[in-house]
C-alpha cells in the first residue's frame, strides 16, 4: 500500500513539475524586434512588470512607449530590459539598438524566466 503512496505522490508531483515548466516557455527569437516579440508576449498572457518607472531618457533611448520597459543602460550597445509577469514568473528580455531600423525599437538578444 505505502508503494502506491509513494508512486501516486511521483506521478503527480511529475506532472505539477511538467506544468510548471509549461508556464516558463516562451517563444521568442533572437534578432527579433522588441515590439514584434510584446506583442507575441502580451497575446500569449505575459504582462508588462518593470519594477520601477522608467525615467524619460531610457524611454528615448528604448524607442518605443511599450510599457514592460524597465531600463536602459546609455552606453555601449544601447541595452534595454523589458520585464514581463505571468503565472507567478518573470520574465526578462534585453534589446540592443537597431542603429539601421529605429522605429523597430531594438533587437531581441537574450531572455530568461525566474519565479
Amino acid at each position: 500500500m505505502r508503494w502506491k503512496l509513494v508512486l501516486a505522490g511521483l506521478v503527480l508531483g511529475g506532472f505539477a513539475a511538467t506544468s510548471k515548466a509549461d508556464t516558463s516557455r516562451v517563444t521568442l527569437q533572437s534578432g527579433q524586434s522588441i515590439v514584434q516579440a510584446n506583442a507575441s508576449l502580451t497575446a500569449s498572457g505575459w504582462q508588462p512588470a518593470p519594477e520601477r518607472p522608467v525615467l524619460s531618457f531610457e524611454k528615448t533611448l528604448s524607442g518605443t512607449d511599450l510599457q514592460a520597459l524597465a531600463s536602459c543602460s546609455g552606453t555601449g550597445p544601447g541595452f534595454c530590459r523589458y520585464d514581463y509577469q505571468r503565472d507567478g514568473q518573470r520574465l526578462f528580455v534585453v534589446t540592443v539598438a537597431d542603429g539601421a531600423q529605429p522605429e523597430k525599437g531594438g533587437i531581441v538578444t537574450q531572455w530568461w524566466t525566474e519565479p
